[in-house]
């Protein structure tokens, strides 16, 4: 016994709670070590009162050590079993599992792995949950306050969704991805289009990505106006945007354009202007239309360049 619990404690109230709640040796251990923080805590700040008595200042150091004791007998470590203890003592549950996560890190990464195969093994988590949560906190995207398992189960539920309505593993993917990150529905759902149709066609990821976002973001500006949301003429236009754009961001990082801006924007308002020409005759073919648009567009860049 500490000398600040025999002044505020005693040794009859400690062995009662003890005694009561049927400490283990580690569970006894925290107990005594929180109970003596929190009461220097309590001590300094000058909180402890009057009326307080044994009884009432033994009340949080229990409860702490009741979640600590639970998270024990689970199988966690004694410093996942802290936070979790102290998390829950404190109200701080918006982002409870990435708590425990790091404050294990902090200490041993190989146990605080431990930990976490621990956590999906109790909670019965499926393979997708497990490989998205993986693959989400390997890339340091641990989702700050929000909860990251109600976001992966979204993800979950979303990517299932899809699945069940007869999209590929890559389109439910990306589409659930993008969908717990705050993008609309419609965004994703031509995202996740564009990015499958890219991959398929043999594009590699940077490229579906690039063209994906610029796609589902064009077309999402239309989709969600009030009376044009259908309009044909208006989601082509989207589309030919998206399309200048990665036609020419394709030809600037192949080429490794010094001036990347400048081309990008002079291949769109080429392609566009072309695409758009009042003259029937200047191309029949939509190849006809890129080439045309990629010789004026390099034909400015290179005038601008020697300038430079």
């Amino acid at each position: 016994m500490t000398p600040i619990i025999e002044k505020y404690i005693g040794k009859e109230a400690l062995e009662q709670a003890v005694s009561l709640n049927e400490y283990n040796e580690d569970s006894f251990k925290e107990f005594i070590r929180y109970l003596d923080l929190f009461l220097t805590e309590l001590e300094q700040d000058d909180e402890i009162e009057n009326e307080d008595t044994a009884a009432s200042l033994l009340i949080v150091p229990i409860e702490h050590t009741n979640y600590y004791s639970k998270r024990r007998n689970e199988g966690f470590s004694i410093t996942w079993s802290i936070k979790y203890a102290e998390s829950k003592i404190s109200f701080d549950n918006s982002n409870l599992l990435m708590s425990c996560f790091e404050a294990s890190e902090e200490q041993d990464k190989q146990q605080a792995d431990a930990d976490l195969m621990n956590y999906f093994k109790i909670t019965k988590r499926d393979q997708l949950f497990i490989d998205y949560f993986l693959k989400r906190i390997s890339t340091g995207d641990r989702f700050g306050d929000r909860s990251i398992e109600k976001d992966v189960e979204k993800f979950v539920l979303n990517y299932n969704g899809k699945i069940s309505k007869g999209k590929s593993k890559l389109y439910a993917y990306q589409y659930a991805d993008w969908l717990i990150n705050g993008y609309h529905h419609l965004f994703c759902d031509d995202y996740a289009y564009i990015y499958e149709e890219s991959i398929n066609n043999g594009k590699n990821e940077e490229y579906a990505m690039e063209y994906a976002y610029q796609y589902a973001n064009e077309l999402v500006d239309v989709k969600r106006r009030y009376g044009i949301s259908n309009d044909e003429e208006s989601l082509d236009f989207a589309k030919a945007k998206a399309k200048a754009h990665i036609n020419a961001w394709e030809y600037a990082t192949e080429n490794k354009l010094k001036s990347y801006g400048k081309f990008m924007e002079y291949y769109k308002n080429a392609y566009l202007n072309t695409l758009y020409s009042d003259d029937p005759n200047e191309w029949e073919r939509i190849e006809q239309c890129e080439k045309i648009a990629l010789d004026k567009a390099l034909a400015k860049y290179e005038r601008i360049i020697k300038k430079e």
